[in-house]
């Protein structure tokens, strides 16, 4: 109560779990302190926990998983309410049989949401007004697993997760959240950004939940928000230059592409005969042509051979033609260097469910986001969009901006609005985007007046 009645109290939840026995509680205090918000154990909400647990395995067993692969599977979802009366009927009537796992997904994550609202939030009198903000702090494989970002955030609550494998891990990550306003004026490259934007939709439309629809200029919407406010963008495709704009500092970046199974970062081909010798391209005499590093990808081995230009969709893959390199995360791991607070932005499948968000967050980054499920082609890129340019332009946080947006293309377990649950664009697929890092956190722009230290 005390903490509530404070002036300087955020309408902020900070959750962990005692679960481990690993010590996450002191990381998740210094957190919970910072924004003058209390310290909360999921236990509470059992039903919850187990749940996620459940829901996350589900997801990990109904993909490639017998295969060694890392795709991930979708929980299933209905087009319509559910009704065991009318399910049951019809099957007797009609012998039809209602929909597999009878909306899973609604079920299972309502349970989630309702147990954590109901349990922590609604119990302990912290539903403010405004939205909530959610910060989970525990291991994310073992412990509170990372759907919980995605459940709790929409038009009611944004969330956050910090995933570290260990509690130093997750401390040193809430230390650069909080300190980095200060500390990123020690990133020599804080006032440039960069991407990866190898596959991106560029005039394609999407229906959104609301009816309308929306033709998304995915490249043209981040270089434009990318060099707002006297930011510096400086697009790439080649992984050697990407690699080097990465070890020399940078603020953010944006990767959108492929997946890769979760396992790495794809890039343009410098050389195809010197890189993949055995690659068998569309266009022959193209195989040891020096291809050029650009601002965003073409399709250099299309029926047409293209330039940085040429603009249109555009989509690499991991056969001829149009063949991508990939630098597996074991590599990039190895190969990058301090990451200075970076805020690394992902469009791309299930790569913040696996080695990605900690590769980058091990070598200093502040902010990883990205899908934990499949990054459909245009929508995800459309809901990217929309929320980074109110980060980059407006100067909003990224829960914030994010939050106001999901519900227009994916479900949202805070409020269960029927247009959300039902509307064309949640039926379509689940991107399950989730940010690791603060969600309150606003992105450094070169207007900022750098701090002073204070002498004793």
């Amino acid at each position: 109560d005390a903490i509530k009645e404070d002036s300087n109290s955020e309408n902020f939840i900070t959750i962990t779990s005692l679960a481990t026995g690993e010590g996450y509680f002191a990381p998740a205090a210094m957190a919970a302190a910072y924004h003058g918000s209390p310290v909360l154990n999921i236990g509470e909400a059992p039903a919850a926990y187990d749940t996620l647990d459940k829901a996350r395995t589900w997801c990990e067993y109904s993909g490639d998983y017998y295969h060694g692969a890392r795709s991930l599977g979708s929980l299933p979802q209905m087009s319509k309410p559910f009704d065991l009366g009318e399910a049951i009927k019809d099957f007797l009537t009609d012998q039809k049989l209602p929909p597999i796992g009878f909306d899973m997904q609604l079920r299972w994550f309502s349970t989630v949401h309702d147990g954590i609202y109901g349990n922590l939030t609604a119990k302990y009198g912290l539903d403010g007004e405004g939205k909530e903000g959610y910060l989970f702090v525990a291991d994310r494989d073992t412990d509170i697993r990372d759907l919980a970002v995605r459940i709790m955030t929409g038009n009611n609550s944004y969330a956050g997760h910090i995933p570290g494998r260990t509690a130093p891990f997750a401390a040193a990550h809430i230390v650069r959240c909080i300190l980095y306003p200060a500390v990123i004026y020690a990133n020599p490259g804080r006032n440039f950004t960069t991407s990866q934007l190898m596959n991106f939709p560029d005039g394609r439309t999407w229906t959104m939940n609301n009816g309308k629809s929306y033709a998304s200029y995915s490249s043209r919407v981040f270089k434009e928000a990318f060099s707002s406010h006297g930011r510096f963008y400086e697009g790439h495709c080649v992984w050697d230059n990407l690699l080097k704009r990465f070890n020399d500092g940078v603020t953010v970046w944006y990767y959108s592409g492929h997946g890769t199974g979760g396992s790495g970062i794809s890039a343009q081909y410098k050389c195809v005969a010197e890189q993949f010798p055995y690659a068998e391209l569309r266009h022959e005499w193209l195989k040891d042509f020096h291809w050029w590093d650009a601002w965003r990808g073409y399709m250099y081995d299309d029926s047409q051979t293209k330039s940085p230009r040429w603009g249109g969709f555009t989509w690499y893959n991991a056969k001829e033609p149009n063949l991508y390199d990939i630098i597996h995360f074991k590599w990039a791991d190895q190969l990058l260097e301090n990451m200075h607070c970076i805020w690394d932005l992902w469009m791309s499948c299930t790569t913040q469910a696996h080695l990605g968000p900690i590769v980058m967050l091990s070598h200093g980054g502040t902010i990883c986001y990205g899908n934990i499920e499949a990054g459909l082609c245009p929508m995800s890129d459309a809901l990217d969009d929309y929320w980074v340019y109110d980060v980059f332009v407006n100067g909003e946080s990224v829960g914030e901006a994010f939050s106001k947006y999901l519900w227009l293309f994916e479900r949202d377990f805070t409020t269960k609005d029927p247009i959300s649950m039902y509307g064309s664009s949640s039926l379509a697929g689940d991107g399950y985007q989730v940010f690791f890092g603060d969600p309150t956190m606003v992105c450094y722009s070169p207007e900022w007046t750098e701090p002073e230290p204070v002498m004793p």
